[in-house]
């Protein structure tokens, strides 16, 4: 299939988000209008990444718990389209419960809202259509994440040079909120096994508290650049973890203080001889946590980790003791420039590097003690987002990661690796908000214990519409 597939798809979604921005704003009568207004004073919950300014930005009252409660007296619920803050009144006492998001999650004001007839409830719907195509001169398994660790090893070939088209990035959700009460959150993509339905967050939120599957306390989110790349530069902690999460904060000169911590499982991948039988475990959950100080200039942050590993094999029980230490910052130089970098060490926990998740890096088979024993990693993230215009922006930004690696492993296990890309993407504002597209160029090589190493690139071409 040919990249003007991807092309001629971008119509269709610019017609979608002509189509919602032309209802979005008076689907109801203007009843429905006086009821919810749009709070445009800050950001909206949930959204902590820096955004270049709206010239479109403008205040408009707050809206209040009387009027809805009062136009829900005398009518039915009320539907809203695409609408800035329309759930800032059911989340109001979450201000110490905003949770990371990664910069090409769906915006928390895009959507089909539902507002109950006496105000107390919401149903938010909300999903996107994404589309991309990708060229890599190397025969790589994921189109999604140019991961180091899939990377081939051995000589250099650039036989398998391969080109994928897929919507299966395509995700779709929806929301509950009971206001100023709890949050649930059900959100669902098609990355699964052979195509299926994969859950990619689910959980239930209150003011200080969340339950379920969402992104590990000890994550980089914040501090990934804006990317095609799913895993941006690389050296990134990141998955979903089922999960028990503290969260908050309080003021202070300058600026705000936020805290999380969590307990969370998250068992080890081991490496072993299959007559083994070896398999990961945790005697309790992963204790996780983060303390971040921000304000309008940025946000910096130190997460840790400590994690009860134990292996589980014919020869008996093992434990071991996994830990993880990062520190990230995001520096907002000015209006259009944004720096981004972390710096992370992790060791028995290293499916938590969102590089790494596929493979099993955790803990190896030690034969010379019969023993099993913690692999250590460390890494580092450093890039630009710059903005030419509020809705066109270039990143640009690389990695590294290396593991310390015990005399006893096989020569072709990966040693360390390296990661770049730069972007043009554009989103505009307004009339086609909710459009993505762009291009993107992204580099990564390996290199294995016997030094042998290989390099391999990508273009990648994307379009899609957060409806």
């Amino acid at each position: 299939m040919s990249p003007g597939i991807l092309i001629a798809s971008c119509p269709l979604v610019i017609i979608l988000a002509t189509v919602s921005s032309a209802v979005g704003h008076d689907v109801t009568d203007s009843e429905v209008t006086q009821a919810i207004q749009p709070v445009r004073d800050g950001p909206s919950p949930g959204e902590t990444g820096i955004h270049a300014p709206d010239p479109a930005d403008s205040a408009v009252p707050q809206t209040t718990s009387s009027a809805i409660e009062s136009a829900g007296e005398t009518r039915g619920p009320t539907v809203t389209i695409g609408r800035d803050n329309i759930q800032e009144p059911f989340q109001k006492n979450f201000r110490w419960s905003e949770l990371d998001q990664f910069p090409t999650d769906i915006a928390s004001h895009r959507g089909i809202f539902i507002v109950s007839a006496d105000g107390r409830k919401m149903l938010r719907l909300y999903g996107s259509l994404r589309t991309r195509a990708n060229w890599t001169d190397r025969d790589i398994s994921s189109p999604w994440a140019m991961d180091y660790s899939l990377l081939p090893s051995g000589a250099e070939s650039r036989a398998n040079q391969q080109y994928e088209f897929t919507a299966r990035g395509s995700r779709f959700g929806f929301d509950v909120s009971v206001r100023d009460l709890l949050s649930i959150r059900m959100e669902f993509d098609f990355r699964g096994t052979n195509d299926e339905l994969r859950r990619r967050q689910m959980y239930l939120r209150t003011q200080h508290w969340v339950i379920g599957k969402n992104w590990t306390s000890f994550n980089t989110a914040n501090y990934l650049l804006l990317s095609l790349d799913y895993h941006s530069t690389g050296a990134h902690a990141g998955v979903r973890t089922p999960q028990i999460k503290y969260l908050n904060g309080f003021d202070a000169t300058g600026g705000t203080w936020k805290y999380s911590i969590s307990l969370e499982d998250n068992k080890p991948d081991i490496v072993a001889p299959e007559e083994l039988e070896a398999s990961g475990d945790n005697v309790i959950p992963n204790l996780a946590g983060h303390i971040a100080y921000g304000g309008d200039w940025g946000e910096v942050r130190v997460a840790g980790l400590v994690a009860p590993n134990r292996v589980r094999s014919t020869g008996g029980t093992r434990d071991d003791v996994g830990w993880g230490l990062q520190t990230g910052m995001r520096w907002k130089i000015n209006d259009s420039n944004i720096i981004k970098a972390h710096v992370i060490s992790v060791s028995g926990q290293n499916s938590l590097m969102a590089d790494f998740a596929p493979g099993d890096f955790d803990m190896v088979y030690d034969p010379v003690n019969d023993d099993f024993e913690n692999l250590l990693l460390a890494g580092a993230s450093l890039g630009l987002e710059h903005y030419w215009t509020p809705g066109l922006s270039t990143s640009i930004g690389g990695s590294y990661v290396d593991f310390d690696l015990p005399d006893f492993l096989d020569d072709r296990f990966f040693d360390h690796g390296h990661k770049a890309l730069i972007n043009l993407i554009w989103r505009p504002q307004e009339l086609w908000d909710g459009l993505t597209t762009g291009v993107e160029w992204v580099y990564a090589s390996r290199t294995d214990k016997d030094a042998q190493s290989s390099q391999s690139n990508r273009i990648i071409l994307a379009c899609w519409y957060d409806f």
